[in-house]
């Protein structure tokens, strides 16, 4: 005999059992009456079928799986993400900020890391967020047509982090990738503030990794996300790299350019990369990744930070608020690296 599932989301006493053993996220969504879809609920349970090599386990398998909802305009009433009783709730309802508590309510009682990041990517592609002048919005396609141009088709294995890694703790092997044709370019905004480093010639050309918070269709995505970058080569503006006696080489490789956003064609969210979440909890968080990325020798793959790549992203535009910014991060990061008991690094 079929058990009987309740309306809007509840889960019976046998579901709200098995429940216990489930991710963080998955648990306390149900809780609250916002249940995850299956294929959701068992990327987060880090089942078998996600413990593969291409698809890195289960936290990266789910934010892969929010893709489609980050890339298209959103129907709530096939919002997907939730249980399917849920989403047909969720797509009668308007757009009111009483629509919004339950998801903000599930989301302050979440204790991890990775369940805080996933479950602000999916409160803003369930409600949308609205930005403001001090966001970075970008765009999956450019009003202006003078700029037309899609995203190129790229992968999303598990393999982008280490040329993002090697750039920022190990010149050495970052210099042989691609040779002269392998190089970062630096995507800023139209104030000249770092937002992105574009990868090309390195494993698949025009996938980049945030340094700073951005907001795409309505969701705020953190740094050390994977964008796809579509440009026209011919109708931006490249601004080559100005090279300085000081600099590490690693900078003005190849053809490294400072590229506008705003001459951009379009961007696409392709999933999150172990570095949206911190070194302190990233061994725990990301176990079946960073042995993956361990055993294929990542370089610091699980103490590596995402503001050493800001601070890159900084150092290559020859930014006048580089000095200060490295000082106050460094130091931030070395409390932390203090605190789990690791040597700080040298200021």
């Amino acid at each position: 005999m079929h058990e009987r599932r309740l309306p809007f989301g509840r889960v019976t006493h046998n579901e709200r059992e098995s429940q216990r053993n489930a991710h963080e996220l998955s648990r306390i969504f149900a809780e609250h009456h916002l249940r995850l879809n299956a294929e959701l609920e068992s990327a987060l349970a880090e089942e078998a079928e996600h413990q593969e090599i291409r698809r890195g386990g289960g936290f990266l398998q789910a934010s892969r799986m929010l893709a489609e909802y980050v890339n298209s305009p959103r129907n709530l009433s096939d919002i997907g993400l939730f249980d399917q009783d849920l989403s047909k709730n969720l797509g009668k309802r308007t757009k009111l900020v009483a629509d919004v508590r339950p998801l903000q309510a599930a989301v302050r009682e979440l204790q991890f890391e990775e369940s805080q990041v996933l479950a602000n990517i999916i409160c803003d592609i369930a409600a949308g967020y609205e930005p403001d002048a001090r966001d970075k919005v970008l765009f999956s396609e450019n009003p202006d047509d003078t700029y037309a141009a899609t995203v190129p088709n790229m992968g999303t294995c598990t393999t982008a982090e280490t040329y993002f890694l090697e750039f920022a703790y190990d010149e050495r092997t970052y210099k042989w990738r691609g040779g002269d044709d392998g190089y970062m370019n630096v995507i800023v905004d139209d104030k000249g503030n770092p937002l992105m480093l574009e990868k090309i010639g390195i494993g698949d050309s025009h996938s980049a990794i945030t340094v700073q918070e951005v907001v795409l269709n309505n969701v705020r995505l953190p740094a050390g996300t994977l964008i796809g970058v579509g440009y026209s080569e011919t109708a931006i503006t490249k601004q080559p790299l100005r090279k300085r006696e000081d600099w590490a080489e690693r900078y003005v490789k190849g053809s490294a350019s400072i590229i506008q956003a705003s001459q951009c064609g379009s961007f696409k969210y392709l999933r999150l990369s172990s570095l949206v979440i911190g070194p302190d909890r990233r061994a725990e968080a990301l176990k079946y990744l960073m042995q993956l990325q361990t055993e294929a020798g990542f370089p610091r793959a699980q103490e590596g930070e995402i503001e050493a790549l800001y601070l890159d992203a900084l150092r290559m535009l020859d930014h006048p608020d580089y000095r200060t910014e490295y000082v106050q991060r460094m130091e931030k990061i070395n409390l932390k690296r203090i605190a789990k008991g690791w040597e700080p690094w040298e200021i």
